[in-house]
């Protein structure tokens, strides 16, 4: 048979530790928080660099293997010139886009939506009439 011993010592010592719990888990949240780091562009911006990165990649796997380095350089000049941004600050963007998933998904998911607009738009383009002559 075993008793509990209800000493009011015990109970203050594990109220002390409860509250050094709280304190420390809102210490630990707040800190969490200082680390989400600072983005140079846009969200708009974002999204229409990764749209531009999304569209350049995929030309450049069309490419013969030999034209790809020269190829790549010249879609990323011109990505800087629509996105209006340096790619170097575009690529640390996107690294530290890596740190915040949600945030990168949610922009991901707006490029996509763009680049299926765009599609869709060039599909209900009305063609011109080709009488079979060239």
């Amino acid at each position: 048979m075993s008793m509990a011993i209800k000493s009011p010592v015990l109970k203050q010592s594990s109220m002390k530790n409860f509250y050094f719990v709280i304190i420390f888990f809102i210490f630990g949240c707040a800190q969490n928080s200082a680390r989400i780091p600072e983005l140079q562009m846009t969200s708009e911006e974002l999204v229409s660099a990764l749209v531009q990165l999304y569209s350049a990649n995929a030309a450049i796997n069309i490419n013969d293997i030999n034209l790809r380095d020269s190829t790549s350089k010249v879609y990323y000049k011109q990505i800087e010139t629509i996105v209006g941004k340096p790619m170097d600050v575009i690529q640390s963007d996107l690294e530290k886009l890596k740190e915040m998933p949600d945030s990168l998904l949610v922009l991901q998911s707006m490029a996509l939506d763009t680049l299926r607009a765009i599609q869709e738009k060039q599909l209900l383009k009305p063609k011109g009439i080709s009488i079979g002559l060239n």
